[in-house]
């Protein structure tokens, strides 16, 4: 959550490629879904600081390889549209 700025529509991408931190503009759709999601979470889990922004239902970070197959899903979705 703390490389994550809603209010400003902002992500921050920590050591990119050169070891660059970069930021990323949110859409406004994108923003608005993500503070939505994020008002979700805190209700049911714990807000924490440095927390993960998505989590399993359980409340634990997704690990990185559930966030790729979930990413290739959509990608998949969003080409057969």
């Amino acid at each position: 959550m703390k490389d994550v700025d809603l209010d400003q529509g902002v992500l921050c991408i920590r050591e990119t490629k050169f070891y660059k931190s970069r930021l990323v503009p949110l859409g406004e759709h994108m923003s608005l879904a993500l503070k939505q999601y994020v008002q979700q979470r805190d209700l049911k889990f714990a807000r924490e600081p440095d927390g993960p922004l998505f989590c399993r239902r359980d409340g634990r970070p997704l690990i990185q390889s559930a966030v790729q197959w979930i990413f290739r899903q959509l990608c998949i979705l969003a080409t057969v549209r």
